[in-house]
């Protein structure tokens, strides 16, 4: 088994196969999405805010490109509502504890956690590359129409009238000719199904040179039974984060 065969290096393939453009389409992020998903395979759990700052980009465009990536089932969000722990000073009584609680937790907010969900994403995946090279496939093994023209009348045949024009009574001579001017028919270039046939027969072999690296790392993945990374519950995830943490102001109270 060879070192990258791992579920990140299959989402970081992944990421430059479908993800090396404008992360969402129609916006001028090209790169977007290697760059998140590359840094979502370094952590685990991550909040919007710290995953903001980690990339040095702009809130709106960073929800943006989360959301896309989110619709193709390579990154997980779970929304909390948290609030800051309760400070309270010597000499409180109980009473003034309580409203000064009820106070903190009236202001309280939502963050937004992400995680890559490798489980998903490789389901994903197999979806996308099936779906991709189907529809290619399909084109590509269409059958082609050839079209014939009468230089005398006009009128147009098509590979399905060849049947009715051929002379069976003399089977030397292959000629097609207009069944109404006895004139040989003349040969035009192939209609735009012939043309979208050839087409995807082209872009069919460049497909399956690209996904060669993704389906090689996936293939791997499944006979070498590759444990799949589990981030886990992020409430499981938080309180350890909170455990090792010594700092006061960046401990956080889950309200959810």
């Amino acid at each position: 088994m060879s070192r990258s065969t791992t579920y990140k290096h299959m989402i970081r393939v992944a990421a430059r196969l479908f993800y090396s453009g404008p992360c969402p389409p129609e916006s001028q992020t090209r790169g977007l999405g290697v760059l998140l998903l590359d840094y979502l395979t370094t952590v685990q759990w991550v909040s919007f805010k710290d995953l903001a700052e980690a990339t040095k980009i702009h809130p709106s465009v960073l929800t943006q490109a989360l959301r896309f990536l989110e619709a193709g089932h390579m990154v997980r969000r779970l929304e909390r509502r948290e609030r800051r722990p309760v400070k309270v000073s010597v000499g409180y009584d109980e009473e003034d504890k309580e409203a000064k609680e009820e106070k903190e937790r009236s202001r309280s907010f939502s963050v937004d956690y992400y995680v890559i969900d490798y489980y998903r994403a490789f389901d994903a995946l197999q979806v996308r590359m099936a779906t991709s090279r189907g529809t290619l496939k399909k084109q590509a093994e269409s059958t082609t129409r050839e079209v014939y023209d009468c230089p005398d009348c006009g009128k147009m045949y098509t590979s399905e009238d060849t049947l009715t024009l051929v002379d069976f009574d003399n089977p030397s001579d292959p000629t097609l000719r207009c069944e109404f001017c006895d004139v040989e028919l003349t040969q035009r270039r192939a209609d735009s199904t012939t043309m979208t046939a050839e087409a995807a027969r082209r872009l069919l072999r460049v497909m399956d040179l690209e996904l060669a690296p993704l389906k090689r790392v996936m293939t791997d993945l499944q006979v070498y039974a590759v444990p799949v990374p589990d981030a886990g519950e992020l409430c499981d995830w938080m309180k350890s984060r909170l455990a090792a943490t010594t700092t006061p102001d960046i401990e956080w109270e889950d309200v959810a």
